[in-house]
């Protein structure tokens, strides 16, 4: 279990926010960073976050990334950080979530990355950009055929029915 887990609010707004930006954070286990969900207009984000933060916070951290579900409010930024992260760090963001909600988020960034070329040639695909790790096994024990994956310090379930508008992720300790 976990000994040090802790999570920094970036965005706290709702999907018609104008000035708190959409709900996504950085958590903390253990020296471990993960960001949870890429709201749109990171850039702005960013800026006005290392202005008044407590925590300055740049594309360089985003190393790991749970998507929670497939809403504007939580994914608008997901191709955005696929440029930056192929023109700036060239190392791919691991991103976490159910195999379909993978699938999908390739099957919308596909047209605008797809033609992306680097200095090999040819179309780019989604490894290029992220490193794609689906969360899929169902777990022993807790939500019934819910996806799970165990981190080790803390475990990750997607809930069927979670009280949201479609599936959502959980983190769980």
């Amino acid at each position: 279990m976990a000994r040090n887990v802790w999570f920094y609010m970036l965005g706290v707004g709702d999907a018609f926010t104008a000035k708190h930006f959409y709900t996504n954070g950085l958590f903390h286990v253990d020296g471990r960073e993960f960001f949870v969900d890429a709201p749109a207009y990171m850039n702005k984000m960013w800026a006005a976050n290392n202005e008044i933060g407590e925590e300055h916070v740049d594309l360089a951290r985003y190393r790991e990334l749970f998507i929670t579900h497939l809403h504007a409010d939580h994914v608008g930024g997901v191709e955005e950080l696929a440029y930056h992260q192929m023109y700036k760090t060239d190392d791919p963001i691991k991103l976490y979530g159910p195999g379909w909600m993978l699938q999908d988020i390739w099957s919308h960034l596909r047209p605008a990355l797809e033609p992306s070329v680097r200095p090999e040639g040819g179309l780019a695909s989604f490894d290029w950009f992220f490193e794609p790790i689906a969360i899929d096994q169902p777990p022993e024990s807790g939500l019934q055929g819910s996806a799970f994956h165990d981190f080790g310090e803390f475990s990750v379930t997607y809930a069927d029915r979670p009280r949201h508008h479609g599936p959502a992720g959980v983190l769980r300790r």
